[in-house]
C-alpha cells in the first residue's frame, strides 16, 4: 500500500485508527485480489461533485487495472456503494471493523479482472 505523507486532510487520531484497522480487512486483498489498483485516494472536491470528474477518475482507475490485467478496489464512503456498483464494483467485505467499527461507510468493493479470452 502506498501512502502520501504527511496527510493533512484528516485528524491524526482518525488516521491512526484507520491504520490500526487495516489488519482486520487485509485478508480481502488476497488471492486473485492481492494485486489491485486501489482507488481509495482518488476523490472529487465537494465543489465539483456532479460534474462527472469522479466518474472520469473511476474510469481511469479501471482502465489502468485492465491494462495490467488486475482488479480494482475501493473502500466506499458512506452511501457511495451504489455509485461504484454502476461501474461493476461488488462488495466483498467491510473495512468499518476493529477500531473503526461503527464508522459510516466502509464497504470494500472490487471490480475483478476480466477473464482472459
Amino acid at each position: 500500500m502506498c501512502y502520501i505523507w504527511p496527510d493533512r486532510s484528516a485528524d491524526p487520531e482518525h488516521i491512526n485508527a484507520f491504520k490500526d484497522a487495516v489488519p482486520y480487512a487485509a485478508h480481502l486483498w488476497s488471492g486473485d485480489r492481492e494485486e489491485a489498483w486501489n482507488l481509495d485516494i482518488l476523490c472529487t472536491h465537494p465543489d465539483f461533485e456532479g460534474m462527472k470528474h469522479g466518474s472520469s477518475l473511476v474510469k481511469w482507475g479501471i482502465s489502468q487495472a485492465e491494462k495490467e490485467e488486475i482488479c480494482a478496489s475501493v473502500i466506499a464512503a458512506w452511501e457511495k456503494d451504489p455509485y461504484y456498483a454502476r461501474f461493476g464494483y461488488k462488495e466483498v467485505g467491510r473495512a468499518d471493523v476493529g477500531p473503526i467499527a461503527g464508522v459510516k461507510g466502509g464497504a470494500v468493493m472490487f471490480r475483478d479482472k476480466k477473464a482472459r479470452e
